[in-house]
């Protein structure tokens, strides 16, 4: 339908083009290779931003310790993006 067809492409058409928000297209895809795929799920996991949810009855202490013991022991990474 027009509808299904406008909503494959308004995510790139509204950030103007911007690949994180359109999908690939065949040939994009079909080009892309597994080492490709592997460098950058090792790139974003060694250095992307970390976000951290704790949900249920935790205390604001015992979550700052919890994470201070773990998370914190990882080396510093830098900040990340701001949106525009």
């Amino acid at each position: 339908t027009p509808s299904g067809a406008f909503s494959l492409q308004a995510s790139g058409l509204l950030a103007s083009g911007d690949k994180r928000e359109s999908m690939a297209s065949l040939e994009e895809i079909a080009a892309f290779t597994l080492d490709e795929l592997k460098q950058g799920v090792v790139q974003g996991l060694a250095s992307g931003p970390i976000d951290i949810v704790m949900v249920g009855d935790v205390k604001v202490e015992d979550a700052v310790a919890s994470v201070a013991s773990t998370f914190a022991s990882l080396p510093a990474r830098a900040p990340a993006a701001q949106p525009m």
